[in-house]
């Protein structure tokens, strides 16, 4: 029991002996060794002679505030195990893979890293750039190993500036001169312009009508008149501040006006006359009668003749009839 305590021990102790002979990249990462001003760098643990080359990728001209990814790069050959630490002395280190982790304020790895099969240790890290404009430096240090635990060393420069703005390209305004158009001769036709629009900021300072008649106007809305009938091509050139312009065409078609047929006088109705009044029926008058004379009989005699009214005669059979006796000296 005690031997194999004892050979436990041993066994310990060989390793730790093994480990320190080696000088690996320490285990669960290390801070303070990055080699910025003021700290030591992995050589102040490894003493191998030989030099890892070690170089530090990324942008070298940021936005203040802005966040870059970075890549720190150790070449300790083939089947070499590195390590990092890496420093900034202004803005933020951030991690975001499972390979390296931030302490104190540094990025180191979680454990050694194997090389690639071109003999690269690669560790991939963010940096925040401080808000204010500047220069910045990345600093970053790394061992490895076989061949006697190679280090090396090494730094970027960034530059910290407000982005400069892409220059303002000044484009001219878009005419419109609306229509088309058409409209009587002699009569005023309106032209408008307003939907003519200026560039970004610009503003549109001018607005110049050639209405094809050897006239011209000037203002956004214009009205012009032409004299002789037609189709024009009208031309609107506006210009802006900047003393950019483009122009725009339009077509005007003139015609004559359709002359309005006189209307036909109604015919002036001629009045039936009046039929004559009816004549008022005038009564004949009523001859007066004139008396006539009565006539007297023409006396027969000197002597007064009495007529005497004969009694009707009885109606009797002519066998029968008496014979009057009585004479008068008038017969009826």
């Amino acid at each position: 029991m005690n031997f194999r305590k004892g050979f436990f021990l041993f066994a310990i102790a060989g390793s730790v002996l093994n480990y320190s002979s080696q000088a690996t990249a320490y285990p669960t990462g290390i801070s303070g060794r990055s080699g910025a001003p003021g700290q030591t760098s992995c050589t102040a643990c490894h003493s191998s002679t030989s030099t890892a080359p070690v170089a530090i990728i990324g942008p070298t001209n940021v936005a203040p505030g802005s966040t870059h990814m970075y890549t720190f790069q150790i070449t300790p050959g083939a089947n070499g195990l590195s390590g990092l630490d890496v420093s900034a002395n202004a803005g933020t280190l951030s991690v975001n893979s499972t390979d390296v982790q931030i302490m104190s304020s540094e990025v180191t790895h979680t454990g050694p890293k194997s090389a690639d099969a071109s003999g690269n240790v690669s560790f991939n890290f963010a940096w925040t750039a401080p808000l204010t404009a500047g220069t910045a430096s990345l600093y970053g240090a790394g061992a490895g190993n076989p061949g006697g635990s190679p280090t090396g060393n090494g730094s970027l420069a960034i530059t910290v500036a407000a982005p400069i703005p892409a220059p303002v390209v000044n484009l001219p305004p878009t005419a419109n001169a609306g229509g088309p158009y058409s409209g009587l001769l002699n009569a005023p036709i309106s032209f408008d312009g307003s939907a003519s629009i200026a560039s970004g900021s610009s503003t549109i300072v001018s607005y110049q009508w050639d209405f094809a008649d050897n006239t011209m106007g000037s203002g956004a809305k214009v009205t012009h008149s032409y004299s002789i009938a037609g189709t024009y091509v009208v031309i609107l050139k506006v210009t802006d501040d900047k003393g950019l312009s483009s122009m725009a065409q339009v077509n005007v078609v003139v015609t004559t006006p359709t002359p309005t047929p006189a209307p036909t006088p109604a015919p002036t109705p001629i009045p039936t006359p009046a039929p004559p009044p009816m004549p008022i029926p005038v009564p004949a008058p009523v001859p007066t009668p004139i008396p006539m004379p009565v006539p007297q009989p023409t006396p027969t005699s000197a002597h007064k003749t009495t007529r005497h009214n004969k009694a009707p005669r009885p109606t009797t059979s002519p066998t029968t009839a008496p014979t009057s006796n009585t004479t008068s000296g008038l017969d009826d």
